[in-house]
């Protein structure tokens, strides 16, 4: 069970890693006609070849238009060191920023739009900046578009500091970057509780199994005066605890061999 689950737990991660890839997402649900997909252009994704259309048809049989909001809801986030905080804000091209925007209120709205790989939240001041972000905020009033020095301006990022020094001189600001889907870690749990389940059942069926054993043994040997099943397993496991125990075997094969 373990080695199924760690084997299935790699083909799974990888599968949905790359379901809510933000390319092949807007491509597949193109290919599938999803509802959703009304909100994405062709230009947003690449031509879909025969391998495309091949998967777009497997998705398409497993319910792909509900299964894969489902899947890339929501995405886990990591801290970015201050270094790379800082050299992710100066390289950004274009973001959309929001004001009193907390840290929750960032994240879901990255959740929301599947190719936001990074935001920024200057907690000071409460704003929130989507980088790399899709334009699906440009009709939100509370999302304006920036670009180049604008996006610095907007968090009060000055580029020139040292960015060795940005985490302390700008410690309201940080930057979050996606890592995986939310999804991946529930399935981990909820497997690694199948597994534990399944150990413990194994248990207890070898338990119940052992104890049909030494039922059964009493029941038919305990009648001709031998040891019952309890002393017969003292004397395999634990000879030193029983004292005369082997006396009750001896003589049963002394009265065998007087028989013959």
């Amino acid at each position: 069970t373990i080695e199924r689950r760690a084997l299935a737990t790699g083909i799974i991660h990888e599968q949905v890693v790359d379901l809510c890839n933000g390319t092949r997402f807007i491509r597949f649900g193109l290919g599938m006609k999803c509802a959703w997909a009304q909100n994405y252009s062709e230009d947003e994704a690449t031509v879909c070849g025969a391998v495309c259309q091949f998967r777009v048809k497997v998705l398409s049989d497993m319910d792909g238009c509900k299964l894969m909001p489902d899947l890339c809801k929501r995405f886990k986030y990591q801290r970015m060191r201050a270094e790379d905080c800082a050299g992710n804000l100066s390289a950004v091209q274009q973001g959309y920023g929001a004001q009193n925007f907390g840290y929750e209120e960032c994240r879901r709205a990255c959740d929301s739009d599947i190719l936001c790989e990074s935001f920024a939240v200057e907690a000071t001041l409460g704003r929130c900046m989507q980088l790399n972000a899709r334009a699906v905020h440009e009709h939100g009033g509370a999302w304006t578009a920036l670009q180049g020095a604008n996006i610095t301006s907007f968090l009060n990022f000055d580029p020139t500091v040292d960015p060795s020094l940005a985490g302390a001189v700008y410690h309201p600001l940080a930057c979050y970057a996606s890592t995986v889907p939310y999804v991946l870690e529930e399935f981990e749990y909820d497997g690694m509780l199948l597994a534990i389940g399944t150990g413990i059942l194994g248990l207890v069926l070898l338990l119940s199994t052992a104890c049909t054993c030494l039922l059964m043994y009493n029941v038919n040997m305990s009648r001709k005066g031998r040891p019952s099943a309890a002393q017969l397993a003292m004397l395999l496991f634990c000879p030193c605890c029983a004292d005369g125990l082997d006396q009750k075997f001896h003589g049963a094969t002394s009265l065998r061999s007087s028989q013959d």
